[in-house]
């Protein structure tokens, strides 16, 4: 029983992630667009959070829960800037075409 109750937890934790991670995605990929380094700290934070509060963190099963959907929005947010940002360097440079010299034409005398 206490395997499905942990099967269980899993599934509603990845779904109320992802479902944050998708309302959230506009306003975040913005806000870090240009601060990907800002973003890869937090993601390092939220990740050995667990090891800078261990008295905190093994009580409360409700941070533990809170520390991983945070995690798991960040890391996906990260990755969508990289995603983002691999697009756009694809993209082809489209140059306006140089003028060749003496097109222009003289009025009559």
């Amino acid at each position: 029983m206490q395997i499905l109750y942990q099967i269980f937890l899993i599934i509603v934790l990845t779904i109320i992630s992802l479902s944050i991670f998708n309302v959230s995605k506009p306003y975040l990929i913005n806000f870090f667009k240009n601060k990907k380094w800002l973003l890869f700290i937090f993601v390092t934070l939220t990740l050995f959070f667990p090891f800078i509060l261990k008295t905190y963190y093994v009580k409360s099963i409700t941070l533990q829960l809170l520390q991983t959907t945070l995690f798991v929005v960040l890391f996906l947010t990260y990755f969508e800037l990289i995603r983002i940002a691999k697009i756009e360097k694809q993209k082809p440079v489209v140059g306006r075409p140089k003028p060749k010299p003496n097109r222009i034409k003289k009025g009559s005398k």
